[in-house]
């Protein structure tokens, strides 16, 4: 009898570990999954993204969110500039969102399916354009950047090679056209419905002109450093996001951004 009594006590004991085991690790995923995905966003490139009242707004913050959100993850989108955006990345603290892909950056991040894709294209100052096909078309000529920014490999490594001057003494895309529009610069590289946007609000209309073929087509992607070993939580947003686009939700949020005045 006394024997049946211990082995009963081992056997409820082991089942007691087990459970608290069990425990221990159900509550470790809970803890991890309630803690909202950070990320972080360009606090000045609309209708992309773009910071409005101290809120992330833009089509990658809201494509973005809704894919956690079907995934049951909240999310902390902040809107910041370029650079920080970058480092914030960069030191693992949380994700980037509308971020272009090169092979440096393909070295410190993992990466997401497609978001959605721009295109690059030129303007020029009205009356000034020229002769475009590409990227050796601007051999000497004075081209408007935003400064911190990567446009792809392509026109990364024209700027490298110094095929034309850079000139990248400002930050974001209005007042590059700014520039443009003054004749400092002889064209500017711009996401053509960013521009088309900035084109409308500002009544630049009549001043400027777009030049017929793209420079470039890139797309943006949501990334995490390698250091942080997300590729699991990668798989489960690219599902997401194939999922929404399936059923016709995802064409809804970029369409609503698109249209928004």
């Amino acid at each position: 009898m006394g024997n049946c009594l211990v082995m009963v006590w081992d056997v409820l004991r082991s089942l007691l570990q087990v459970t608290l085991v069990l425990l221990v690790i159900t509550l470790l995923i809970s803890s991890v999954y309630a803690d909202p995905v950070r990320v972080s966003v360009d606090e000045a490139y609309p209708p992309y993204m773009y910071d409005s009242n101290d809120v992330a707004m833009g089509l990658y913050p809201d494509v973005v969110a809704a894919i956690f959100t079907r995934i049951g993850r909240d999310t902390s989108i902040s809107a910041l500039p370029w650079k920080r955006a970058l480092r914030f990345g960069e030191s693992g603290l949380g994700g980037v969102a509308g971020i272009y892909k090169n092979q440096e950056r393909l070295t410190i991040y993992d990466y997401s399916d497609p978001l959605y894709e721009e295109r690059l294209v030129l303007y020029v100052k009205k009356g000034r354009s020229f002769d475009f096909s590409n990227i050796t078309d601007l051999k000497g000529k004075k081209v408007g950047l935003n400064f911190g920014w990567s446009y792809g490999d392509v026109i990364d490594s024209a700027r490298k090679a110094e095929l034309f001057e850079a000139d990248d003494s400002v930050k974001n895309n209005l007042a590059n056209f700014r520039k443009l529009i003054g004749e400092r610069t002889d064209c500017f590289i711009v996401d053509e419905l960013a521009a088309r946007r900035i084109i409308a609000q500002q009544g630049f209309d009549g001043l400027v002109e777009q030049l017929d073929i793209p420079v470039s087509v890139n797309a943006g992607y949501l990334v995490f450093s390698k250091t942080l070993r997300q590729k699991g939580l990668i798989d489960e947003f690219n599902k997401a996001m194939e999922e929404l686009r399936l059923e016709g939700a995802y064409e809804v949020i970029v369409e609503s951004v698109i249209q928004k005045p």
